[in-house]
């Protein structure tokens, strides 16, 4: 690729649109999406099928979605197995994303450590109004309990500090569908 003067200069970036579509939403949680935490419940949950659904369970949820719009109850969000092959390619795609940093950042917003002194971060969440995190954190949760890719990509300091922060366990607990799980 040619740069504005005319120099040659590589570029890396993901083959399928998918991958560069995720990477670039995982780009932007601190940004767009911790603006808009109460729209993106549903990108979230993206977030999670696209690392552990193999086609027979994206087929359900389509079902399940057609049966919500014809009257019937929306069923919650399902526990997706982690062994399946289609599993272990997303899983290893989020972890050389750098997913766990990325959405501890985020969940801690300005309380992280990566966050800059002068770095201005919206708060996410309020008095009265808390965000549904529990997609994102069913998938850190999919991700730091996977010994097999974690021992092939270890987690830095910085991401076992953030994971051990008092507030990211706070929320992380206090959120109801998965609590258990990550307790």
């Amino acid at each position: 690729m040619e740069d504005d003067a005319g120099k040659k200069m590589t570029m890396q970036r993901h083959r399928a649109l998918s991958s560069r579509f995720i990477s670039r939403g995982i780009e932007l949680l601190n940004t767009k999406v911790a603006k808009n935490w109460s729209r993106f419940d549903q990108f979230h949950e993206l977030l999670y099928t696209f690392a552990l659904a193999d086609v027979e369970d994206v087929l359900s949820l389509l079902k399940s979605h057609a049966e919500a719009k014809n009257g019937e109850e929306e069923q919650a969000a399902k526990h997706l197995p982690k062994d399946t092959k289609a599993a272990r390619i997303g899983l290893e795609f989020f972890f050389k994303a750098k997913f766990v940093e990325k959405a501890c950042d985020f969940m801690l917003g300005k309380k992280s450590p990566l966050c800059r002194p002068n770095e201005s971060r919206p708060e996410i969440g309020g008095p009265y109004a808390h965000p549904d995190l529990s997609s994102v954190i069913k998938l850190m949760i999919a991700m730091i309990t996977d010994e097999e890719l974690l021992a092939q990509y270890p987690m830095s300091d910085s991401e076992k500090q953030m994971i051990l922060h008092h507030d990211l366990l706070k929320t992380m607990l206090g959120q109801a569908t998965v609590s258990k799980q990550f307790g």
